[in-house]
């Protein structure tokens, strides 16, 4: 039986009806790979730390970093951030495997879709061969891109009367 990272070199020939053998022959090496990812970590969406994400900082989209220390993960491979409800998906590069994190920016429409409110962001590995990874643990995060919808009524004004500073 074939384990995780097994490799296998096969070889093809062609037998017609009544035997004869054709002389061209093909060897092909074949890897196996049955085993998933393990879950990467959601290190930091930066703009989330003031209290949460306004409309300014969700218009061009909101980074997400994710920890790719002992995954497994290789280049190629797909980073699945789940923002809410909503997915975006990214194709890891060797230079996040080498910087053992990468960053995938959440782009408007996606937080656009899933609306304000908080909720959980969490990420999972697909390898190559689609074997799929842990979900991340969750990363709460607060949009509320909407202005406030209170007005301010001057109700009444009055002369001041001097230099106290008690009668404005």
């Amino acid at each position: 039986p074939a384990t995780h990272g097994t490799s296998f070199t096969y070889q093809v020939r062609i037998v017609d009806a009544v035997g004869n053998v054709d002389a061209n022959t093909a060897s092909q090496a074949v890897t196996i790979d049955a085993a998933a990812p393990t879950a990467p970590s959601i290190t930091s969406i930066v703009e989330n730390g003031g209290g949460g994400i306004n409309a300014i900082q969700a218009s061009d989209g909101t980074p997400v970093v994710v920890g790719l220390a002992g995954t497994g993960a290789a280049a190629g491979d797909t980073l699945t951030v789940n923002w809410g409800s909503q997915a975006v998906t990214y194709t890891l590069l060797a230079a996040d495997i080498s910087a053992s994190s990468a960053t995938v920016t959440v782009p408007l429409a996606t937080i656009t879709a899933q609306g304000q409110g908080t909720f959980d962001v969490t990420a999972r590995l697909t390898d190559a061969a689609g074997n799929v990874g842990a979900t991340s643990g969750a990363f709460p995060v607060t949009v509320d891109a909407a202005a406030p919808t209170a007005t301010v009524a001057i109700t009444a004004i009055t002369t001041d009367s001097g230099t106290s500073s008690s009668d404005y």
